[in-house]
């Protein structure tokens, strides 16, 4: 982690840069010196398990045509299984320096964001309470494509707060399916969703007469799995299409709901349109996001975004860990931008609702 110099001020919102130098530098700064400690004894430790690997190959140099009878592979093998190992602890001393720094620099930009916006600092929870969010219930509605459906979810990183009147959770979600394939029947994950679930609390008259009503993304490329496109059961339960009158939302939502008329009362014809515009102000390009009003709330799925030196960011997942300045930069503003989710998605889709 690189000293902290002056900030670009373009990548953050007005007003962050004093606040970083009051509130968030020293704690980097605390966090270098650390991560220095870490990285100390990290190499200490991989070090000597090294130096254990290397012990085989030199035993059977030295044994000759002794005990091994030449041969050199078990040796090499031995030494491959402790490279792999010291690789492996390293990496855990790297995640869980990260998971230190998110405890101690997220409610920094929670603070800043309750500053910025005038409301209470949302709540953070390194590892959420099982149905924190329903990540259950919306693995359910088989949004993404697979045969089996997700087998293997996993909820980390939960803030909730509210916005407008509007309670909401959001939190990083994995979801993927587990299977067998081959010949010799071999074990195998497929990732189905990598990124954030946002769920938005209904009012109460609304939660008790929404119907389910599932966004689904096209699946017009989906090969051997386009029969998935149409669909007459979600959950369980009977569905039947829901047409919006905006071409461009047919284009990029087959849209099912178990009551057509009472979802027709519940929002206007814009609310597809700006469901496409949610997507368009986080990506800065149209994409349709999976989404549903589900067991009275609203879910919106946001998959993992990417920053400059790396692909697939999840939900509030910084890490400084060995980070330049420029890439801790990168890190910070995507975690501003992440808080500020919540807030983007009720100013647009609130208004469509009736």
């Amino acid at each position: 982690m690189a000293e902290q110099g002056d900030r670009d001020e373009a990548r953050y919102p007005a007003g962050f840069s004093s606040y970083f130098d009051d509130r968030i530098r020293p704690v980097l700064a605390e966090l270098k010196v650390e991560e220095k400690r870490t990285r100390g004894a990290g190499k200490r430790w991989a070090r000597n398990v090294l130096l254990v690997g290397l012990l085989p190959i030199a035993g059977a140099a030295w044994l000759g045509l002794g005990p091994m009878g030449g041969a050199w592979w078990p040796a090499v093998l031995a030494a491959l299984v402790v490279l792999f190992v010291a690789g492996m602890g390293l990496a855990a001393t790297s995640t869980a320096f990260d998971d230190t720094a998110r405890e101690k620099i997220l409610p920094l930009l929670f603070e800043f964001e309750a500053r910025q916006s005038g409301v209470p600092a949302v709540r953070y929870r390194q590892n959420p309470a099982d149905g924190f969010v329903d990540a259950v219930a919306f693995a359910r509605l088989d949004l993404f494509p697979d045969p089996g459906g997700a087998t293997r979810i996993e909820v980390r990183r939960g803030i909730d707060g509210g916005w407008n009147g509007v309670r909401y959770r959001m939190a990083h979600v994995l979801l993927e399916s587990e299977g067998r394939s081959g010949t010799d029947n071999t074990s195998h994950r497929k990732t189905l969703f990598s990124g954030g679930l946002l769920e938005i609390d209904l009012p109460d008259a609304l939660r008790e007469t929404m119907p389910l009503i599932v966004f689904c993304t096209d699946r017009s490329d989906l090969g051997v799995f386009a029969a998935l496109k149409s669909r007459t059961e979600i959950a369980g339960r009977p569905v039947e299409r829901l047409r919006f009158p905006d071409p461009d939302v047919e284009e990029a939502y087959d849209v099912y709901t178990t009551d057509v008329a009472a979802a027709q009362a519940h929002f206007t014809p814009a609310f597809g349109r700006a469901l496409l515009d949610v997507a368009t102000d986080i990506s800065g390009r149209p994409r349709p996001l999976a989404a549903a009003f589900n067991g009275g709330v609203f879910q919106l799925a946001i998959p993992g975004t990417d920053v400059p030196h790396r692909l697939s960011r999840g939900f509030l997942d910084i890490r400084v860990f060995n980070q330049g300045k420029d890439r801790i930069d990168a890190e910070l503003a995507a975690a501003l931008d992440d808080i500020a989710l919540p807030r983007q998605v009720i100013d647009r889709l609130v208004p469509a609702t009736a």
